[in-house]
């Protein structure tokens, strides 16, 4: 499988005090198979991630130093993709016997679950909004949802995004959404669409491109491009 980057091992790695070639520490009792998904924190301080250090899926923190983790979630039921609100609180999305949901992580540690049916959640740069995934299996297929933070006002926004994983990321702006449109897992195209006036356009058209992450600047789109294998992280 070609891709644009690699994550090898969850860790953190700081630039001015690393050695060269200096690996991350993903600290103890963790590997690079069990981990997957980092998000940062607003502050920069912290990473939270998917583990299955734990058994099922679970979401854990481990700062910028790589010597300290912290389980964050520990539910009878599988967690993974975590985002970080503004304030510090986490959005991610779950199962539960089968069934997808979309969660936040409140500041007391409780999960709380929302009334979104989907997962694949990410929230938009100021917080308010959030985009998930909801798979019609009549085609099969993922729509794309877009409601408030809370769970409120939900409306589809994409009708046929890919049957295996959307991927779905708000622009640093909150006005548009890139993710992975495509019919099957063989054929797989980067779209951009506005998040309010639902004007979509293709950006790529080879085939094999997926997982969409924007510049900082809004201006350009990294992606991960080669046939797509499903991992299996059990």
């Amino acid at each position: 499988m070609k891709a644009v980057a690699m994550l090898a091992t969850l860790g953190a790695i700081s630039l001015a005090a690393s050695a060269p070639g200096a690996p991350p520490n993903p600290g103890p009792g963790f590997s690079s198979v069990s981990n997957l998904g980092p998000a940062w924190s607003p502050d920069g301080k912290r990473i939270a991630f998917t583990t299955y250090a734990y058994g099922r899926a679970q979401i854990a923190a481990i700062d910028v130093s790589g010597r300290r983790v912290v389980r964050l979630t520990n539910d009878a039921f599988s967690d993974f993709q975590p985002r970080f609100r503004r304030d510090g609180t986490l959005v991610f999305s779950g199962q539960d016997a089968g069934v997808d949901f979309v969660a936040t992580l409140d500041r007391s540690g409780r999960t709380v679950k929302l009334p979104l049916p989907g997962s694949g959640a990410d929230l938009s740069p100021d917080g308010k909004r959030i985009v998930y995934q909801v798979r019609d299996e009549q085609i099969p297929q993922y729509q794309l949802w877009v409601a408030k933070a809370d769970g409120g006002n939900a409306r589809m926004l994409v009708t046929n995004a890919n049957q295996d994983d959307p991927h779905p990321r708000w622009s640093p702006d909150g006005e548009r959404i890139a993710y992975v449109a495509g019919a099957n897992t063989e054929f797989r195209t980067i779209h951009v669409i506005g998040a309010d006036d639902g004007n979509d356009r293709a950006l790529t058209s080879g085939g094999h491109e997926w997982q969409p992450a924007w510049s900082p600047d809004g201006r350009r789109i990294a992606y991960a491009e080669g046939p797509f294998t499903v991992p299996n992280y059990s």
